[in-house]
């Protein structure tokens, strides 16, 4: 941490001086200053996703989840085919799913899309439907899962959806917060 400090102090636009430093305080359980270090090194290479979500998880462990949600969607830019382009229906951060058929998209990881699922019921309370497009193999998991019409296990052109979403998109769209 010392040598990444005194590093910095000669140059400080060096970005992954920033993030090696915020890896370094991180490691030690210093996470406020270690999302200070990683908000240096996002500011420094703005497009750079690891730098991102990094910041993101960093925050979500401080309870910071309005930023932590907007900088968790910069995990889409660094996983092929998950950006806006993929499907027909817009991608949305809406609020307003009244109505709407809405095409949820599962996450590569298993436990992420378990633990966002539980916004699919609350989805359902307003749209006209939700389907849940997941790997075949981990369909079967979510047969009971409540606020879902139809798991499907592959995109279906029989599925006309108004909106698409991420399931870890959801608390961002969903806008939640620790009080809610």
């Amino acid at each position: 941490e010392l040598s990444l400090r005194r590093a910095l102090q000669k140059a400080t636009s060096q970005s992954d001086s920033w993030f090696a430093l915020g890896r370094a305080l991180e490691s030690q359980g210093l996470l406020a200053p270690a999302a200070d270090a990683y908000q240096q090194a996002v500011d420094r290479q703005p497009a750079n996703p690891a730098f991102h979500t990094t910041l993101a998880r960093t925050l979500l462990s401080l309870g910071r989840f309005d930023q932590a949600w907007l900088e968790n969607e910069w995990r889409l830019k660094s996983r092929p085919g998950a950006g806006p382009h993929r499907g027909r229906a817009p991608f949305t951060h809406s609020l307003d799913f009244s109505g709407k058929v809405v095409r949820l998209l599962a996450e590569p990881a298993l436990a992420d899309t378990f633990q966002f699922l539980r916004f699919a019921a609350l989805i359902r309370a307003t749209a006209k439907s939700v389907h849940l497009i997941c790997p075949p193999g981990i369909a079967p998991l979510f047969r009971r899962s409540p606020g879902l019409d139809q798991i499907n296990p592959t995109e279906s052109d029989q599925i006309h959806p108004d909106l698409t979403c991420h399931l870890m998109s959801l608390p961002l769209t969903c806008g939640t917060r620790t009080d809610t």
